[in-house]
């Protein structure tokens, strides 16, 4: 479902004015190191657990300033996930 999971995720990005860098498979810490050591990244998006079924896939996102994002702003993200229409 790792495929699907980020066709969906890059098609509602590029809805906006992003430029998006597909890192393909690496591990984690490695893409909060490339997040957080270039000024001109403004987050990294993670698809995890994408080997197993896909109700144990997540999405982590890095903050490029600070790293980890807040549990508020997790807790943002996620409410909007869940009460957010699709037209």
């Amino acid at each position: 479902s790792c495929s699907f999971v980020k066709s969906n995720l890059k098609s509602g990005l590029l809805a906006h004015p992003v430029c998006l860098i597909d890192g393909g498979i690496l591990p984690t810490p490695a893409v909060v190191q490339l997040t957080l050591g270039h000024k001109n990244i403004a987050c990294g998006i993670i698809i995890s657990a994408s080997h197993n079924p896909y109700q144990d896939n997540g999405i982590k996102i890095i903050d490029g300033s600070k790293g980890k994002l807040s549990a508020h702003d997790e807790q943002e993200i996620t409410d909007l996930f869940y009460t957010t229409q699709i037209e």
